[in-house]
C-alpha cells in the first residue's frame, strides 16, 4: 500500500528499498532497471514482435536477435525449469504453438508462420499503395525476385488450414525453406519500419488482437521483472 499522491493505492511490484523509503517518507534514488530479455523463434518472428509493440514496451526489454532457438527448444528450457527461460524472460512464441502457455510465455497473435503472413501482405497490397516507394520497395520489386517466383510456382495457399502449402506434383522441397529464403533475401528492407508489413499493413486490421497481446505482454513482463528486479 501507497499514499505519497495523497490517494492509497495497491503496488503489485515493489522494491526493498522503496518499501523503507515510502515507510520513512524519504527521497529514493532509483538505480537503473535491469531490462528483461526477450526471445524469439527466429529473425521473422522478431521482425513481427518489432512490429506490434508501442514504444514503451520496447524501451523496457532486450531483444535477444542473435538467438535463435527454435520453439521446441525454448519451450522445452521453460518446461525444465530453466530460469532464464522459465521465469527470468519473456519468451515469444509463433502463433501455431498456442498450446504453449505460461506466464512468461506468449504467442504471436497470427496463426501463420510470420514469414508467410508477411508474404501474403504485400502479395495482396495493390500496387498503387501509399505502402510502396517507388524504386526503393515497390510492387514490382517485390514481384520480380527469384524468391517471389519460387514461391508462386510450387506453393498455393490452403485457406481451410490458413498456410501455403507446397503444390500436390512437388517434392523434395519443403515449405519452410522456400518463404525462409524469401525473407532472407528481402528482410534487410521489410525489418525497417517503414517497411514492415506488419506495422504497417496488418496492424491497423488487428486492433482486438493487439490489444490482447499487449495485455499478454505487459503480464509477462511484470512476471519476469518481479523476479528479476523487485520482491516475489
Amino acid at each position: 500500500m501507497n499514499n505519497a499522491t495523497g490517494v492509497v493505492r495497491n503496488q503489485n511490484s515493489i522494491t526493498m528499498d522503496e518499501i523503507i523509503a515510502s515507510l520513512e517518507v524519504k527521497r529514493i534514488n532509483k538505480q537503473k532497471e535491469r531490462k528483461i530479455h526477450c526471445y524469439c523463434e527466429d529473425t521473422e518472428a522478431y521482425t513481427f514482435l518489432n512490429g506490434i509493440l508501442n514504444t514503451k514496451q520496447k524501451a523496457k526489454i532486450e531483444i535477444m536477435k542473435t538467438i535463435k532457438l527454435g520453439g521446441e527448444n525454448m519451450w522445452d528450457l521453460v518446461t525444465k525449469g530453466i530460469p532464464e527461460f522459465s521465469k527470468l524472460s519473456i519468451i515469444i512464441l509463433d502463433g501455431d504453438k498456442e498450446k504453449h502457455r505460461k506466464t512468461n510465455t506468449i504467442n504471436l497473435p497470427s496463426p501463420m508462420p510470420p514469414d508467410q503472413l508477411m508474404f501474403k501482405l504485400l502479395e495482396e497490397e495493390p500496387a498503387d499503395s501509399s505502402y510502396w516507394e517507388e524504386r526503393v520497395w515497390d510492387k514490382q520489386l517485390f514481384n520480380n525476385s527469384d524468391e517471389y517466383i519460387k514461391i508462386k510456382d510450387k506453393t498455393i495457399f490452403d485457406k481451410q488450414k490458413g498456410k501455403y502449402i507446397l503444390k500436390d506434383n512437388i517434392n523434395g522441397i519443403k515449405t519452410r525453406d522456400l518463404f525462409k529464403a524469401w525473407f532472407n533475401k528481402e528482410k534487410g528492407t521489410i525489418a525497417k519500419a517503414q517497411f514492415n508489413p506488419i506495422k504497417q499493413l496488418w496492424v491497423k486490421n488487428h486492433s482486438n488482437e493487439i490489444k490482447r497481446f499487449s495485455s499478454q505482454f505487459d503480464d509477462a513482463y511484470d512476471f519476469c521483472y518481479s523476479h528479476l528486479n523487485y520482491l516475489s
